[in-house]
């Protein structure tokens, strides 16, 4: 289970630049923002992360993709974003460092199904 400090209410985000970085963790941000993001583990507010576990109680399966949103106390957790495709979101959760790594150049994007709740 995530160490969780707050989960999202589930409002539509109207920030046009929160909307861009939806479509980078989607798969569609450039060649060079992916090379830049994988060669580090430096991992900063915005940038798209992998879960490396499964996390059950938040419907969310290890390589699953999602958008730093806070850093808690320089890296001793990360509160990140999970959300459809389609925009909506699945879960707000924090992380350890543990539980995510930064995108790495040759990571392919993958389409799963959210079960009914």
């Amino acid at each position: 289970m995530a160490n969780r400090i707050q989960h999202y209410d589930g409002g539509a985000v109207t920030d046009p630049q929160r909307c861009k970085l939806r479509l980078e963790c989607a798969g569609v941000c450039s060649a060079e923002a992916r090379e830049v993001v994988g060669k580090t583990m430096s991992v900063q507010e915005v940038d798209c992360v992998i879960l490396t576990q499964d996390l059950a109680d938040e419907d969310l399966v290890a390589g699953d993709i999602g958008t730093v949103v806070h850093i808690h106390q320089s890296g001793a957790g990360y509160e990140v974003e999970f959300m459809t495709l389609a925009g909506e979101t699945v879960a707000v959760t924090t992380l350890l460092p543990s539980q995510l790594r930064p995108i790495a150049r040759r990571d392919v994007a993958n389409v799963r199904e959210l079960t009914p709740a």
